[in-house]
C-alpha cells in the first residue's frame, strides 16, 4: 500500500512556483520523529484549510528520497479530530484509530 504517516503539522511554508500556483512544504511530527511532506498545488488547492500548524493530520502518498531525505509526497489528507469523550464528557481522544507511527521503510 502507500505509505501513510499521522501526526501533527509542526510547520508550514507555502511557496509560489514558477507557474505562479502556490504549494507547500509541511512538516509533520508524531511522537518519535518528523518528516517533509511536499504538497503540490492541485492537492494543495483541494485541501488548503487542512494544511495549518498545531492540526492533527494523516497523509498518505508515496516517497521521494530527493537529496537522501525521506519525505512524502501528498496524494490525500484527512485532519483527525479531537473529540470529547462522550461517556465523561472530559479527555480527548483521536476519532480515528489504527494509524501506524511512522516508519522509515
Amino acid at each position: 500500500g502507500k505509505p501513510k504517516i499521522a501526526g501533527v503539522i509542526s510547520q508550514v511554508k507555502k511557496i509560489n512556483t514558477k507557474l505562479g500556483q502556490t504549494m507547500a512544504f509541511a512538516k509533520i511530527q508524531d511522537f518519535n520523529d518528523s518528516m517533509e511532506v511536499i504538497v503540490f498545488a492541485d492537492t494543495l488547492s483541494k485541501t488548503l484549510p487542512i494544511w495549518e500548524e498545531n492540526k492533527v493530520v494523516f497523509v498518505s502518498g508515496k516517497m521521494s528520497w530527493r537529496g537522501g531525505e525521506p519525505k512524502l509526497i501528498c496524494d490525500s489528507v484527512k485532519e483527525l479530530w479531537l473529540a470529547t469523550n462522550p461517556s465523561t464528557g472530559t479527555g480527548v481522544r483521536p476519532v480515528q484509530r489504527g494509524t501506524a507511527p511512522m516508519s522509515r521503510r
